[in-house]
């Protein structure tokens, strides 16, 4: 969750600027949602915790929603943006709220030479 945890950091930390900026808020939804994909897998496999998986999938869904809404928008950039990130950071708060830190292990962000996060 550590992951989570970083990508909502840097959530907080973007800024809208320009039309790039909901670029770069695209691909944190799309390394969120990679996330929560994996996580939702393993926990499935291991059949640790039915509400944590319902809980992901509900997140996932959640960020394939705003996914969509910055795709749509034609107009209004920084208000779409500002919503999507307040709503994402909701997200994250919300299912981190509900998780153990401790049963997840620690894995550090890397960042790529476009200054796009990678997990590893």
């Amino acid at each position: 969750m550590l992951e989570l945890l970083q990508i909502k950091r840097q959530l907080e930390e973007q800024r809208y600027t320009n039309t790039e900026s909901l670029f770069e808020l695209r691909l944190l939804l799309m390394e969120a949602a990679s996330i929560l994909t994996r996580k939702h897998i393993t926990n499935a496999k291991q059949e640790k915790d039915v509400k944590m998986s319902a809980l992901l999938l509900r997140s996932f869904d959640n960020i394939r929603s705003y996914f969509y809404i910055i795709e749509t928008t034609k107009r209004d950039y920084e208000d779409c943006f500002i919503n999507i990130q307040n709503l994402v950071v909701k997200d994250m708060l919300n299912l981190l709220s509900l998780s153990d830190m401790q049963d997840y292990k620690i894995v550090p962000l890397q960042k790529t030479s476009n200054n796009s996060p990678v997990f590893i």
